[in-house]
């Protein structure tokens, strides 16, 4: 998704938005203090007067939006990020390669940066420990509803899934028996995982890697069986974010 300058409104500070002023002050100078640059520095990158960064910084001269998108490539940011901070969530889940999430201990969970293109207030990050494959260390973010439901284009998508509370109590010994044949704990976890049509009306659940069943008990669906079924919306690697922002 590219942001374009007519999506945005941006506050005119020559008008007295007093609360404005002083975010958009905090926010460069955070900016730049992240970066560990000074203003002279952004001032020489950008080819500036060191005078124009300062009331940049100070507030007394607006900044354009085409000046905001040459401070976000110096300083590996998003442009809006000038304007508005950036949103973090806590990354507390992570998926193995077979398709199976877990929690990561608190101890290890940190905030993460969501690109303003994606986020919104039902965003779920994924972080993937699939060692190997293509996606290890990748972000994966999916919308998930407030009120359980399946989303329309979710079969034929690799998806974030949870099992109704109906499909759990039928398959409650199915599960007590699969987990101790695995010698794991006896927990219904959440499956990213692609969703596929049996060509009989019915879903399966495979590993998006080999098309294998994710278990004994993913195949043969009907939608009554999903709570949640939502397409995965993003993938990224955080450490490589500033480039998909180009």
């Amino acid at each position: 998704m590219t942001i374009r300058k007519s999506d945005l409104h941006i506050v005119d500070n020559k008008k007295g938005n007093s609360v404005h002023k002083t975010e958009t002050m905090a926010l460069l100078k955070k900016l730049l203090d992240e970066k560990g640059s000074s203003q002279l520095e952004l001032a020489n990158t950008l080819g500036r007067d060191k005078t124009t960064v300062n009331r940049w910084v100070k507030n007394s001269r607006e900044i354009s939006w085409e000046n905001a998108e040459k401070i976000a490539t110096v300083l590996g940011c998003h442009p809006v990020d000038i304007y508005q901070p950036a949103v973090t969530v806590m990354l507390k889940y992570k998926c193995a390669w077979n398709g199976y999430m877990v929690d990561i201990p608190k101890d290890d969970r940190h905030g993460l940066k969501i690109p303003f293109e994606w986020y919104n207030a039902n965003v779920e990050a994924v972080q993937m420990d699939a060692p190997g494959t293509p996606c290890d260390g990748e972000v994966w973010l999916f919308d998930i509803p407030k009120n359980k439901k399946i989303d329309k284009n979710c079969v034929g998508q690799i998806c974030y899934i949870t099992a109704s509370d109906t499909f759990k109590k039928n398959n409650d010994k199915k599960l007590k028996f699969f987990a101790k044949k695995s010698q794991i704990k006896p927990t219904w976890h959440p499956l990213i995982a692609l969703l596929k049509p049996m060509g009989n009306g019915k879903l399966k659940i495979v590993n998006s890697y080999n098309d294998e069943l994710i278990n004994d008990m993913c195949e043969h669906l009907s939608y009554e069986d999903l709570a949640i079924a939502a397409p995965v919306k993003a993938r990224y690697n955080p450490e490589l974010i500033i480039n998909s922002h180009r």
